[in-house]
């Protein structure tokens, strides 16, 4: 349990980096697929999906996310093996500028299948799992959100597009107000973000992460 709990700590700060993300998804597997036992959902619309339940006692347990078992991985070494696949194919995407013709046939071959998919799933459910385990499900909520954003923005970074997030102030001029409008993000896949706080370039783009 002190493991879980130091998990849930540490998917509750922000993460820095997509080696970052990775490694904190890789961590939070293990505690699943070790503690955990999956329920079957008895419905049709969600054929491939379970419950993982982690149990206190007999009478009490943390029923957590349901999870997609057709994407979800039950190996550490195969997860483990993805991660390195899916690291150098962002490497190589970033050398070439996003070229796709640059890119070698291993990484080809790994961009062409679902393996990138639920290596990401795998990770992103993973963090949210163990966050289903906190006390404060208010706040757990709040910080799997966060952490996802955490996530497209190292990707981002890491594959050497400019982006940044910042809030927006907007002037009413007729009832003299100012609002601030928080960006998840505004990126720039050319060069350097043109924008500013108080003027949005149409070069950029924004994105709202969900």
């Amino acid at each position: 349990m002190r493991e879980t709990n130091e998990l849930v700590n540490q998917a509750c700060q922000q993460i820095q980096s997509l080696d970052e993300f990775l490694e904190l998804g890789q961590a939070c597997l293990l505690p699943i697929l070790e503690t955990t036992e999956p329920i079957s959902v008895n419905s049709s619309r969600y054929q491939h999906y379970v419950l993982r339940v982690s149990r206190i006692s007999r009478e009490d347990a943390y029923y957590l996310r349901p999870i997609n078992e057709m994407l979800f991985v039950h190996d550490i070494a195969e997860f483990d093996s993805y991660k390195d696949r899916f690291q150098n194919l962002i490497r190589e995407l970033r050398d070439s500028h996003g070229n796709l013709e640059d890119l070698s046939q291993k990484s080809r071959q790994f961009a062409d299948t679902n393996l990138m998919v639920k290596l990401l799933y795998t990770a992103v459910q993973s963090i949210g799992c163990i966050l289903d385990l906190s006390p404060d499900s208010q706040a757990a909520r709040k910080n799997f959100g966060q952490r996802f954003e955490d996530f497209v923005k190292a990707l981002l970074s890491d594959l050497g597009i400019a982006n940044d997030a910042f809030t927006f102030r907007v002037e009413n001029t007729s009832l003299n107000v100012r609002y601030n409008v928080p960006i998840d993000i505004i990126m720039n896949t050319q060069g350097a973000l043109h924008s500013s706080r108080s003027h949005i370039d149409t070069k950029d783009t924004l994105l709202s992460i969900k």
